[in-house]
């Protein structure tokens, strides 16, 4: 800081200058100091110039210069340090004026810090990392998560319906796939199919797919792999930048907008804003409408943050509001109706263009707060602490009898905190990161609503601890590698129908349990606890310029979820029952990835290759038809299997010259149920994709593309058969359905103009975009909802983005 004394003198000399001086306009005097931001220490040598007056000065030991016989009136200092940013700063003298001007000195190490930062986010060496760039996030702004991975080698989506998708990497999702968020997991109520993440990809600027299980430090549970949404660093400079982005497609007849606000000052304090509105009626079939899958969304995303050379502090907070609609044709009253569904090629329900929202829906609600600090070390290492906040609430509406009954079937609250503390020591030949992280969540599911609640009130305790290495060997092997321990407490209280808890058996093995009778329920006190291991060890080889050989092997351990412990009733937004097993214990998967790509700048590939096997695996599949008061539905069950999957995933890109590339994918995933030796069920079909892009000018801002998307026949479909009795003339019929019955092979094409311009001299860019251009009518083996409706049909979209 600038000394006592040396303040006192100054203005000393300032009042004894002034009323020496008194009426003379053009003998005024300007003190100048020039500190360190971090420290306040003066900074001597510092080139001070008056740009009015046209003279330079240059601060003494004490950090000073003193401007004499200066007029009244507007005045610019421009002042210059060696490694540090000029600062210029404007002000009006009336007066004789003392001004301090602080420099950031260490804006260089500062600047090597960020991108240190930045590469640390990479995380792993070692483990594929697919990373889907600024560009394909603006193509699908107003997509979901699940359609935006999908450009990626080995990611699938099981859907509910046209909005509700949940990305599925290897053939595994839920909570066997993380989704992490500037360094947190988000917490929502991940258990079910029909729960899409809660998630804006728009607050993202970029977003990585780490496949496999060795992102320890977000978790020990994600046998697939982790999504990683990513912000890049922000500038250290005065600076406001940001971008305005529209979009209106055909089928839904509406669109979306999005914003983005960054603010950065010289001093490292930083500021910005994302907003995204999105808003779609009814989609359209080739061959006719489909009724109530309109979607409205809006979310909002605030952060503030502080850089200093060796510190950083941000808060974050996100907001995120959406209602998405459920395909009516879905929800049926009879028996004999839902045979029909399923046998017929068009929905029963078929109602003209609305943009009207009705039961079923869903309507998905989630804040999330975050506090972050970091501090950095000269010695390199880097501590780091996050406090997290969620509440996710999520309401599910049936069509209830009483039209005017306007309560949600259910109405799920789910509140989350979460403590992490990260260590990363980079100065041993052997860099060591180690951390801690606790978790405190309660469910809480509103009891008036008339309707038996699907998952029970419980709170959820975790605490977790990893250690993570890389170590480079004299022969260019690169080894990584990583422990973590977890430890989870789930204290419930559920109640079961009694005819069910004895059908069960419960009633002999957890007597225990039961707090009380209640006429034809018991209440039971549920509190299980879960020990988790999970280790991971991988290396890297380079076997020329061009190639490069990588093996990994992950051990995994899941508890198993509320939603596979607890389901317990209709499922309303997947029209289906649910019921869990709360014997159901930890999931534990092996898994080896072997990898091998090669880098050119004219064709280059990677081919991936992984085996998987669990004792413990958990699914979930149909059982029978059963009929309540809202009518028939098919009832799913949790249960735990031995299981096997293997499969590999296949990237190729061609340049054959400037004008030209050509990319292509396949990814192929084979699961088994070994107990019982038959195909896993859900698990995705042999997928190839392929794109060719033409580029007609030499700056390449202009260009073309053609899309083909081809999706095989599911052959190894299980089988699920569901028996059924219906009255037909009186009489009752008995029958079977196939639930599992797979799909048929299809071919989807598209295309894709491109073009980067000028406007108001601002970049602008446009994108028309032509999907499922044959409309071809075809229905996706991972869609719940296919049983009962066609996918989408044709749908252009034109989009336009500007930077400023």
């Amino acid at each position: 800081m600038y000394r006592p004394f040396q303040l006192l003198m100054a203005l000393f000399w300032g009042f004894w200058f002034q009323s020496f001086l008194w009426g003379q306009s053009c003998e005024l005097t300007l003190y100048v100091a020039v500190e360190d931001l971090h420290d306040g220490t003066p900074l001597s040598g510092a080139r001070v110039e008056l740009i009015e007056e046209k003279r330079v000065l240059v601060t003494d030991s004490l950090g000073m210069v003193v401007f004499l016989n200066l007029c009244k009136g507007p005045k610019t200092l421009l002042v210059e340090h060696e490694e540090c940013t000029p600062q210029t700063q404007n002000f009006r003298i009336r007066k004789d004026q003392y001004v301090k001007v602080t420099l950031e000195h260490h804006i260089n190490e500062l600047q090597e810090i960020i991108v240190q930062e930045q590469a640390i986010r990479k995380g792993t060496e070692i483990v594929t990392e697919e990373i889907i760039e600024p560009f394909a996030l603006f193509k699908y702004q107003s997509a979901n998560l699940g359609d935006l991975l999908e450009g990626v080698s080995g990611v699938s989506s099981i859907r509910t319906g046209m909005h509700i998708a949940k990305p599925v990497l290897h053939g595994m999702s839920g909570s066997r796939l993380g989704i992490v968020q500037d360094g947190t997991r988000i917490r929502d109520q991940e258990w079910g199919s029909d729960h899409a993440p809660s998630i804006d990809s728009n607050s993202a600027d970029r977003i990585r797919v780490v496949k496999g299980g060795a992102a320890l430090r977000y978790g020990g549970d994600t046998a697939a792999g982790v999504i990683v949404m990513d912000r890049t660093p922000v500038p250290i400079l005065d600076s406001l930048y940001g971008h305005v982005a529209l979009d209106a497609q055909s089928n839904g007849q509406g669109g979306s907008a999005v914003g983005k606000l960054q603010l950065t000052k010289s001093t490292g304090v930083y500021a910005g804003i994302q907003w995204h509105y999105k808003d779609l009626g009814d989609l359209h079939a080739p061959d006719y409408n489909l009724s109530n899958t309109g979607t409205n969304k809006r979310t909002l995303s605030l952060h503030w943050g502080l850089q200093k050379i060796n510190r950083k502090l941000e808060v974050r907070y996100r907001y995120l509001d959406e209602t998405l609609g459920i395909l009516r044709a879905a929800h049926l009253g009879n028996v004999n109706d839902l045979v029909r569904a399923l046998n017929s090629d068009q929905p029963l329900v078929i109602r003209p263009f609305t943009r009207t929202i009705d039961p079923p829906k869903q309507s998905n609600y989630h804040q999330q707060a975050h506090l972050s600090y970091q501090f950095y070390s000269p010695q390199d290492y880097r501590w780091q602490w996050d406090y997290d906040f969620q509440l996710n609430r999520r309401r599910e509406y049936d069509i209830r009898r009483d039209s005017e009954d306007k309560r949600p079937a259910i109405d799920m609250e789910l509140t989350t905190h979460t403590f992490q503390g990260n260590f990363r020591n980079a100065t041993n030949e052997i860099p060591l990161e180690v951390g801690v992280s606790g978790t405190f969540q309660r469910n809480f599911s509103d009891p008036t609503l008339g309707v038996r609640r699907l998952i029970p009130d419980y709170t959820q305790l975790q605490l977790g601890t990893y250690a993570s290495f890389q170590y480079v060997s004299l022969n260019d092997f690169v080894w990584e590698g990583g422990l973590r321990y977890d430890f989870s407490h789930l204290d419930a209280k559920k109640y079961y129908k009694r005819n069910r808890w004895e059908r069960l058996g419960y009633d002999q093995r957890f007597e225990d349990l039961v707090i009380r009778n209640i006429g034809s329920q018991v209440l039971v006190h549920i509190r299980p606890e879960f020990h988790m291991f999970s280790f991971t060890l991988g290396m890297k080889r380079a076997l020329s310029e061009q190639l490069e050989f990588r093996v990994h092997y992950a051990l995994t351990d899941r508890p198993p979820n509320a939603g596979e412990l607890f389901s317990d009733g209709l499922h309303h937004s997947l029209a289906v029952i649910q019921y869990g097993d709360m014997e159901l214990t930890n999931e534990r998967v092996h898994k080896l990835h072997v990898n091998l790509s090669r880098q050119h700048s004219n064709f280059s590939w990677e081919i991936e290759a992984y085996a998987g096997r669990s004792a413990n695996y958990i699914i979930e599949e149909p059982t029978e038809l059963e009929t309540i008061s809202r009518g028939p539905f098919p009832t799913w069950q949790f249960r735990a299997v031995a299981a096997q999957l293997w499969g590999i995933d296949l990237d190729a890109q061609w340049t054959p010259s400037d004008r030209f590339q050509w990319t292509g994918q396949a990814a192929y995933v084979y699961g088994q149920n070994t107990t019982e030796d038959i195909p896993l069920v859900d698990m995705p079909p042999l997928q190839l994709q392929q794109n060719l892009r033409w580029f007609p000018l030499q700056n390449q801002k202009l260009s073309f593309g053609l899309n083909h998307d081809f999706v095989a026949k599911q052959f190894r479909a299980p089988k699920l058969i569901v028996p059924y009795n219906l009255i037909e003339n009186g009489e009752i019929v008995s029958g079977t359905i196939d639930l599992g019955a797979p799909e048929n092979v299809y071919h989807l094409w598209g295309i894709e103009a491109s073009w980067e311009t000028q406007l108001f001299g601002q970049k602008t860019q446009f994108i028309l975009q032509g999907r499922n251009l044959m409309d071809t009518d075809y229905r996706n083996y991972l869609n719940r909802m296919r049983y009962f409706a066609a996918e989408m049909g044709r749908n252009l979209q034109l989009q336009i983005r500007m930077d400023f």
